[in-house]
């Protein structure tokens, strides 16, 4: 007797337990390792419970990995996004199942390679209240492709070694050199130019120049011998398949400020140069040439131009030296107020997009408070299973949606291409949702194809009434006398 009483207790609390817990889950799923230049299926689970309105899951993603949708895609009435390497998935009304899923494409540039680490955030609302979820972060290991340079630049500044496995010191009978020379200002005076000189006798091979920009500029390409351009989270990088011909050339590319805040003056600039030899990769750090005063003077040191060097007295040199110092200072006191600066615009983006969330909940809210008063209305006219101003005699429609909450019918079937006005009835506890008005079934049953064919919709279907009371559709033939057809 005893057993049975603890069983009991024991179901009673597993009961209770389920019915109070609704903690909403996220979860990635994404395979363990992935070859670099491949694309991959990523899927993610939202265990909603009983969530639904307004809903946002953002993912960030590192430099050579984009998200994209496909064929194969499933997007669950998500709006996708992908931008400045952020993917963000929107709901302006969650599905009403507990539990969505969501798959959609990711690419990894040949030139990743190590450890992706996959995350995220899932925010809704409750109770006017913005309530974050973080997916528990998985790993996938991407490993290099064949004839792909293995870049370890999102691990670590690339060095010449031979530790890793990866890098390689230079052959005795070849060289690489790469020179930067001190950047200065253009004739205009609105940007620096940047000029790297490359010296090497490999030949027609892979490479490319990885440089990091200072915050508070961006790159624009002047010239770069047939390389790739681009400039992405203050990163220079210039690719070539194969090299130029020519053994010794150089490449030019131009700061500009991001603001008016920004003054033009020295800049530190880190740069390597990575080269592919049969399957061995080779990098050699870019050295910078060139005087301080180039940049001041608007002097470009593309021209060889003769200084004579003098010896300063010890009161000068003193007077050089505090010069420095103040210089150190003032470029310390900028750095400081660039990161206050992008700071508060950091806190102003948070600040605005938190506004937009609570405008939208509220416009959602006002629409919804509409249709609800539109609905009580359409209520108090509906009797038993009958439609709201019916047709007479016999009618077909086409049924393209049904459910127990009340939802936005025009805006919801407007993002699914159904372009007709929808009906809505109220039929044994269902919410149903019809288009068109037909006499006869066969032109109902070519309709429903017609959507089937032109929207997402491919489990519509033809519903008969009879003086706005539902019946079957065998029944409708007979009454209206037709033939039913396939």
């Amino acid at each position: 007797m005893i057993k049975y009483f603890v069983l009991l207790f024991n179901m009673m609390g597993l009961l209770i337990f389920n019915f109070f817990s609704n903690d909403v889950t996220v979860e990635i799923k994404a395979p363990e390792t992935v070859q670099a230049g491949t694309d991959f299926t990523i899927e993610i689970v939202f265990n909603k419970g009983k969530a639904t309105g307004l809903a946002r899951f953002q993912q960030d993603l590192p430099e050579g990995v984009t998200a994209v949708t496909d064929n194969n895609s499933q997007l669950s009435n998500a709006d996708f996004k992908f931008q400045y390497q952020k993917l963000r998935l929107m709901w302006l009304l969650l599905p009403a199942d507990e539990v969505i899923t969501v798959k959609y494409t990711i690419h990894v540039d040949p030139s990743f390679k190590g450890k992706l680490k996959l995350g995220g955030q899932f925010n809704y609302l409750k109770e006017n209240q913005r309530i974050p979820v973080d997916a528990k972060e998985v790993v996938v290991n991407v490993t290099a492709g064949s004839g792909v340079v293995a870049d370890s630049t999102h691990n670590k500044q690339p060095d010449q070694t031979n530790n890793t496995g990866v890098e390689f010191m230079l052959p005795s009978d070849k060289h690489i050199t790469c020179i930067r020379q001190k950047p200065y200002k253009n004739e205009a005076g609105d940007a620096l130019i940047v000029n790297i000189s490359v010296d090497q006798d490999f030949g027609n091979k892979y490479a490319k120049i990885d440089e990091d920009i200072p915050s508070g500029y961006i790159a624009e390409a002047i010239d770069t011998k047939g390389g790739i351009f681009t400039f992405k989270d203050k990163k220079v990088k210039i690719l070539w398949m194969n090299l130029p011909a020519e053994s010794n050339f150089s490449v030019s590319y131009k700061l500009k400020p991001e603001d008016k805040y920004v003054t033009l003056g020295d800049v530190n600039i880190k740069g390597s140069f990575s080269l592919l030899d049969i399957e061995k990769t080779y990098n050699v750090p870019v050295k910078q040439e060139g005087s301080s005063s180039d940049v001041a003077e608007n002097k470009d040191p593309n021209k060889d131009i003769k200084k004579e060097d003098k010896k300063l007295d010890p009161k000068e040199q003193k007077k050089q030296e505090e010069l420095k110092k103040q210089e150190e200072k003032k470029e310390a006191q900028r750095k400081k107020d660039e990161d206050k600066k992008e700071a508060q615009r950091k806190k102003d983006e948070e600040k605005k997009e938190a506004q937009k969330l609570k405008e939208e909940k509220r416009q959602e809210e006002k629409q919804r408070q509409k249709e609800l008063a539109e609905q009580k209305k359409q209520d108090k006219l509906n009797k038993g299973n009958r439609v709201t101003n019916p047709e007479k005699g016999v009618v077909y429609k086409v049924q393209v949606g049904a459910g127990h909450q009340q939802i936005n019918a025009s805006y919801y079937f407007r993002r699914l291409k159904v372009k007709d006005r929808i009906s809505l009835e109220h039929h044994e506890g269902w919410r149903k949702y019809t288009v068109g008005a037909f006499p006869q079934y066969k032109s109902a049953r070519d309709y429903r194809v017609y959507i089937w064919d032109s929207t997402p919709i491919s489990d519509a279907f033809v519903s008969a009434y009879n003086d706005g009371n539902r019946i079957t559709v065998q029944e409708a033939l007979m009454i209206a006398n037709q033939k039913w057809m396939k």
